[in-house]
């Protein structure tokens, strides 16, 4: 995403949460304790399970989630599922077995009521209450609602993950269509695998391109949260958040990538290399991981380790987007030389 278009993320994350605070029920952010690293302190918090509907569509779901961790989502959002589902209703057929063509004629359908929904596709995850609101969609969002969709016509369309992406899977046992809801058109799983460099061990360790199950986009859900109060530098709000996606979704990558940058952040490298480490073991090809390392060793003291982690970085940058991190690579060189000394 442009730095542009992120600042504007931002800056809209910051109003909505000064402006718009949902009143209907009370936030638990202001009963969370100081500390977010003693897992006693998540045992103090209210609930979710509590808060949220799970016989509901996806989208009401994760908009309950977002509501019990304090964003400010409004009945305006709910209301925008409404008018989704009730546009989808009026030409998705509803049949115990679909043709292949028949299935394909659906796909297409959603990502056109998708698109004449959202103002922009972007490539930025945020919350899903924003996006809404402001029609911005990234792949979480598209494929989110393709859930909602499918939720309540009883569609098999099922939501997959790779590394920072997301998109949907037709399967109904006979038929099985990979849909990138970013293009609008169906692409192999091995376009997939080629693209993110997936092998067999890493598809395995972090069930990627499996089906998610409702635990799984609970986790998925709190990983956004996560990702929304690091924007705005609430980073022991953003680390909680997180951490219930890493406890609900244990084989999933991203949220130990994002605790490693958040609690470099709060200058925990220790705690930083801890999830540096288990980034590498769900995947260990992660070249970017290698950065955090670098600086959780710097804050240590440890310029040994922190060069060795950085030569790592620059060797393991995949030969064609050397030039797309070409002003990172000369950066980490710069590092580099002030630790050798």
């Amino acid at each position: 995403m442009p730095y542009s278009l992120r600042f504007i993320f931002i800056a809209i994350v910051v109003f909505s949460l000064s402006s718009c605070w949902n009143m209907e029920k009370e936030p638990i952010t202001e009963t969370i304790v100081e500390t977010v690293n003693d897992d006693a302190a998540l045992e103090k918090l209210p609930d979710y399970q509590e808060w949220i509907d799970t016989t509901c569509e996806t989208g009401y779901l994760v908009l309950d989630i977002e509501s019990w961790a304090g964003l400010p989502v409004t009945y305006y959002e709910y209301n925008l599922l409404d008018e989704l589902l009730d546009d989808a209703e009026k030409k998705i057929p509803k049949k115990e077995q679909y043709t292949r063509r028949e299935a394909l004629d659906i796909l297409i359908f959603i990502s056109d009521l998708l698109q004449n929904k959202r103002l922009q596709q972007v490539s930025y995850h945020s919350a899903f209450y924003m996006c809404l609101r402001y029609r911005l969609f990234d792949c979480d969002i598209n494929s989110l609602l393709f859930l909602t969709i499918a939720d309540r016509f009883d569609l098999p369309i099922y939501g997959l993950v790779m590394p920072a992406h997301m998109c949907v899977l037709w399967d109904d046992g006979k038929h099985k269509i990979y849909w990138e809801t970013t293009a609008n058109r169906t692409v192999s799983m091995e376009y997939y695998i080629e693209k993110f460099k997936l092998d067999t061990t890493s598809i395995n360790k972090n069930i990627f391109l499996s089906p998610l199950n409702q635990e799984q986009i609970k986790a998925l859900t709190f990983y956004n949260i996560g990702n929304t109060y690091r924007d705005i530098n609430s980073l022991q709000l953003a680390a909680l958040y997180t951490r219930y996606a890493v406890d609900i979704y244990p084989n999933w990558v991203e949220p130990y990538i994002n605790l490693a940058r958040i609690y470099n952040q709060l200058k925990e490298p220790e705690i930083a290399l801890y999830y540096c480490n288990r980034s590498l073991e769900r995947l260990p090809n992660l070249f970017e991981i290698y950065e955090m390392q670098g600086i959780a060793y710097t804050e240590l003291g440890c310029n040994t380790e922190a060069i060795e982690a950085y030569q790592q970085y620059l060797q393991q940058i995949p030969p064609k987007r050397k030039y797309d991190y070409k002003r990172i690579a000369q950066d980490i060189r710069k590092r580099m030389e002030e630790l050798d000394v």
